[in-house]
C-alpha cells in the first residue's frame, strides 16, 4: 500500500485541467476514475499489486485463489521448507499420464499454471488438506472511498494514475477541441510509463 493520499493527486489532475472548483469534473468523478486507474494498471501489470503467504490447499490437485486474487504468480515452496517447482502439464502427462489419480500428499513438488485461467492452478502429488505452500498472487487493489484515503498501489505509481485520470477527463469532453487528442497523449504517457508499446496503448484507448 502506498503513502500517498489521493486528495494529493487529485489537485495534481485539478491544477492540469484548470479545474480547482470543481467547475466541470466534480471531485467524486475524479475519484471514481482514480480508483479505476488502480484496477488499470494492475490489469496491465499484475505485479503491481501482490499478496503473498502461507494458503492452505484442498484436497485435490486443482487449486483456486484467496478471494480478491485475480492472477496466480508463483509457489515459492511448500510451508514447511521444501521446493516446489514448475512443470508444464504437457511434459507430466507425457510423462505420468495418471498423475491425477497418484496418491495425495501433504509435500507438492510441482506447480502447473495456465494463464488463460489466472485464477486456477494445479499442483502434483494431489495435495492432502493439510498441505500448505507459500503462494504469490496478484490482488484486485482496494477503492478509496474518500479523498483522505492513501492509494492501494505503491507510491512509485502515482504519476501514472494522474496520467490515466487525465485520460479519462479529457475524455469525457472529447467533442472540445483538442481534448481527444489530450485524452490520448495522456493514455499514451500512462502506457509507456508501465513499459506498454504506443501501438497498443493507442488500440486499448
Amino acid at each position: 500500500m502506498g503513502t500517498i493520499k489521493s486528495s494529493t493527486l487529485l489537485n495534481k489532475a485539478q491544477t492540469i485541467l484548470q479545474d480547482a472548483t470543481e467547475t466541470r469534473w466534480p471531485i467524486t468523478e475524479l475519484l471514481g476514475w482514480l480508483n479505476d486507474g488502480q484496477r488499470e494498471i494492475v490489469l496491465l501489470k499484475p505485479d503491481a499489486n501482490t499478496s503473498s503467504g502461507p494458503r492452505t490447499l484442498v484436497a485435490s490437485t486443482k487449486q483456486t485463489l484467496p478471494t480478491g486474487g485475480i492472477l496466480f504468480i508463483d509457489i515459492l515452496s511448500n510451508t514447511t521448507g521444501q521446493v516446489v517447482k514448475q512443470i508444464a502439464r504437457e511434459h507430466l502427462d507425457a510423462q505420468l499420464p495418471n498423475w491425477r489419480n497418484a496418491p495425495a500428499s501433504a509435500t507438492i513438488k510441482y506447480f502447473m499454471f495456465d494463464p488463460r485461467n489466472p485464477k486456477e492452478f494445479h499442483v502434483y502429488p494431489k495435495a492432502t488438506t493439510d498441505a500448505s505452500v507459500e503462494l504469490v498472487y496478484a490482488v484486485t487493489p482496494t477503492d478509496m472511498v474518500g479523498i483522505s484515503n492513501t492509494i492501494a498501489l505503491d507510491d512509485i505509481y502515482a504519476n501514472v494514475l494522474v496520467d490515466y485520470v487525465l485520460y479519462r477527463a479529457f475524455s469525457k469532453d472529447a467533442d472540445f477541441a483538442g481534448n481527444g487528442q489530450r485524452a490520448m497523449a495522456a493514455y499514451g504517457t500512462f502506457a509507456q510509463a508501465l513499459g506498454l508499446k504506443g501501438s497498443a496503448a493507442v488500440a486499448a484507448a
